[in-house]
């Protein structure tokens, strides 16, 4: 079996992605980014809660869209 085309899971938008490789597996992840003008642009990244959304099996990371864009 090949690798899946990877353009079929990086739709574009105001996040990036990422791969991330730990214990051999590759995972994708998808990093919401700040948007422009916004406020806290001058807060240390540090300083800002993390939130992590994770999807269950037979889903991705799109179901998460509209949670990201609010974040």
């Amino acid at each position: 079996m090949g690798r899946p085309d990877p353009s079929v899971v990086r739709i574009g938008g105001p996040w990036r992605h990422l791969d991330v490789h730990a214990n051999g597996i590759r995972f994708h992840v998808v990093e919401a980014e700040q948007p422009a003008g916004a406020d806290d642009r001058s807060r240390p990244l540090t300083d800002r809660p993390l939130v992590i959304l994770l999807h269950g099996f037979g889903s991705f990371w799109w179901s998460w869209r509209h949670q990201l864009k609010g974040l």
